[in-house]
């Protein structure tokens, strides 16, 4: 077993011993990542204009296409299938385990607050940073992803962000 399996399954090997924490942990992995998407996203349409709202809205769903055509062409079993851990909540997941679409989303959304940190109010960005963190330990913990499935994730995210605004500012 290599350390990615076993720091995932030291991760979820937590869950199912607090009622509270395993409740969180599936709010945070199922529900949450989209509020942690929809807050910078509609701040920036607030404040910045409907044409950069549209950019960073086509640039999120830019990367979650790459990330799509990622996992069908890298085709990894999520750790319930292949570690037969038991998931924390039931899943009909359909789509492959690398790299995680959560964190790719949430890597689209977090290159843009990295980048320009004084686009967004302070709070904002501690709530996305925050809320990330947990969102993408939970997806782990409930048995969802392996550790690299994240990581690899977040990079993908924040690289294709990087790209796509590399060439709409090229054009």
């Amino acid at each position: 077993m290599n350390i990615d399996q076993k720091l995932t399954c030291v991760i979820h090997d937590a869950s199912r011993k607090s009622d509270v924490v395993d409740f969180l942990a599936i709010f945070f992995a199922r529900d949450f990542p989209f509020v942690i998407v929809g807050i910078p996203v509609s701040f920036i349409f607030l404040t910045e204009g409907f044409i950069e709202g549209f950019l960073v809205s086509l640039s999120i769903l830019v990367a979650i296409l790459v990330q799509f055509m990622a996992q069908k062409y890298i085709k990894r079993a999520r750790p319930f299938q292949k570690e037969h851990l038991k998931p924390l909540f039931s899943v009909r997941i359909k789509t492959q385990s690398f790299p995680s679409g959560h964190a790719t989303m949430l890597g689209a959304v977090l290159l843009p607050m990295v980048v320009s940190p004084e686009l967004f109010p302070l709070i904002i960005l501690w709530f996305v940073l925050i809320g990330s963190f947990l969102v993408l330990l939970s997806r782990i913990y409930a048995g969802l992803h392996y550790v690299s499935d994240i990581l690899m994730g977040l990079i993908l995210g924040m690289f294709t962000v990087f790209i796509f605004n590399a060439l709409i500012r090229l054009f």
